[in-house]
């Protein structure tokens, strides 16, 4: 019988994990030394919590800020758009104006010059040899 991997935390970061097969309510899973009862049938692909979150709570996947709860959500409950909205962490881009010193360069001895041959008709050209 083949063994495999039912969930997975993509970050350490993370406090919520992800179905990699279908999961029904009542499941138990264990990860890291943690035993997590299932609240809901958590679908392949989707969410659920790894800890009790409260209202306002901060949701982490990719090891960032993915969400806030926007009501209790119990440890092994389904984490989806009807118990969190999105949000980010603060960040900036810091704008860096830095002009490199230039100097044009001197174009003088190029002046009626030109960059592009003509082509020589084969009468024009000078056999060696």
């Amino acid at each position: 019988m083949k063994s495999y991997q039912k969930i997975l935390q993509i970050h350490p970061n993370d406090n919520i994990l992800v179905a990699l097969t279908d999961l029904k309510k009542g499941d138990q899973i264990s990860f890291e030394d943690r035993l997590y009862v299932l609240h809901n049938d958590i679908a392949a692909k989707h969410k659920f919590a790894m800890i009790d979150f409260v209202k306002g709570a901060s949701i982490f996947m990719y090891g960032v800020l993915v969400g806030k709860a926007t009501k209790e959500i119990l440890k092994g409950g389904l984490i989806s758009t009807s118990n969190i909205v999105h949000d980010t962490e603060a960040y900036s881009v810091q704008k860096v104006v830095q002009k490199a010193p230039w100097t044009a360069p001197d174009l003088s001895k190029f002046k009626n010059k030109t960059f592009i041959l003509e082509p020589m008709a084969p009468w024009e050209q000078k056999i060696t040899g």
